[in-house]
């Protein structure tokens, strides 16, 4: 019983790492990174949902959506809930 236990742990650390090294390299490739203050003053920035990342990386892999924000989160990136009902991650888009 205890070696199942483990070797579901060992699937959901293996998901998880498979998550953050197609986001990670989504993001690179996108040129986004977590926002500093200044820039979302500046209006330099969009906000993305989770199930918005979820959607686009779909073709690659069927993304947890609670892996996705524990790697949004490591990364860095703020949430935002706005009064336009769009929360999400606030990106900046680098240049």
């Amino acid at each position: 019983m205890n070696d199942d236990f483990n070797l579901n742990e060992a699937k959901k650390e293996e998901a998880f790492g498979l998550t953050e090294r197609i986001v990670r390299s989504w993001i690179d490739a996108q040129g986004l990174s977590p926002a500093p203050p200044e820039n979302i003053a500046a209006g330099r920035t969009m906000v993305r949902s989770t199930d918005n990342i979820c959607d686009e990386l779909a073709d690659i892999a069927d993304l947890d959506p609670n892996d996705v924000a524990s790697v949004m989160l490591r990364m860095g990136f703020n949430l935002t809930f706005p009064n336009n009902g769009r929360h999400g991650w606030v990106m900046y888009l680098q240049q």
